[in-house]
């Protein structure tokens, strides 16, 4: 589990980083506590699933590739579609920099990135380097 324990670190670092970003690069935002909300679940579930992986519980993998996939679709909610809810904190119009964009993409694409990792870790077998789907259709991973 270790591709899976930098995976899940990796993301809750760029999770703090992006909440670094919010904090001095764009001056105090989000600008109302209900902006709040989807970040702080989103932290919370990406350290619940950090310590699942810590522990090398059985059930990490899952829970990894649920919780990349939920980050990464929650950083395109709140981030990169245009405001449609209380929750909505759109960068487009908010006119920030080339860094605070990068931040926000790089963390979202490391959310896809875990949960690649985590299904990758949860359909290995052991020991022939092949997938589980790959033993069950009789196909070669390589």
């Amino acid at each position: 589990m270790p591709r899976l324990l930098c995976a899940n670190a990796l993301l809750a670092a760029l999770i703090a980083a992006h909440v670094a970003d919010h904090v001095t690069r764009q001056h105090g935002a989000p600008t109302s506590p209900a902006q709040t909300i989807p970040g702080l679940l989103g932290a919370v579930i990406v350290l619940g699933s950090l310590a699942l992986t810590a522990r090398r519980d059985p059930r990490a993998p899952i829970v990894a590739a649920v919780v990349g996939a939920l980050s990464a679709a929650g950083f395109v909610a709140v981030h990169v579609l245009p405001r449609w809810s209380v929750f909505s904190d759109p960068y487009a119009s908010r006119h920030l920099d080339a860094a605070s964009w990068a931040s926000m993409l790089v963390t979202l694409f490391a959310g896809l990135l875990l949960s690649a990792v985590a299904l990758s870790v949860r359909y290995r077998r052991p020991g022939d380097g092949r997938t589980a789907l790959h033993a069950r259709t009789g196909a070669s991973s390589a």
